[in-house]
């Protein structure tokens, strides 16, 4: 089996910035990622579940989290790009995550 490289960005976006997301692929935990930075990694180029969790989210009861499943098959070059967005929860701000997260994160995918 070969591996991939897979290329992680998170966006420089003001909500949730002050908190890192945790990196976990096929289950284990790879890294911790902050605002504005890129981290890579070789991973199998077999089918993965990528998952990204906000790390100690204070302001909420619920989870900031977004999981999706990589196809490295689908690569021409062995390189799959994840551009992580993080966007405001209007209801959840509003009611100091109570009810909703504070947030919601986006993953887009590219495969080259």
């Amino acid at each position: 089996m070969g591996t991939v490289r897979l290329n992680i960005t998170r966006d420089k976006s003001f909500a949730a910035a002050a908190m890192p997301y945790r990196i976990i692929v096929n289950g284990e935990e790879l890294a911790t990622i902050k605002v504005g930075k890129t981290l890579s990694f070789d991973i199998l180029d077999s089918k993965s579940t990528l998952k990204i969790a906000m790390v100690g989210n204070a302001m909420s009861f619920h989870n900031i989290e977004k999981q999706v499943v990589l196809f490295p098959e689908y690569c021409k070059t062995g390189e799959i790009d994840c551009l992580i967005t993080t966007k405001l929860n209007v209801f959840g701000v509003m009611f100091g995550g109570l009810f909703q997260p504070v947030g919601r994160a986006e993953l887009k995918i590219v495969y080259k």
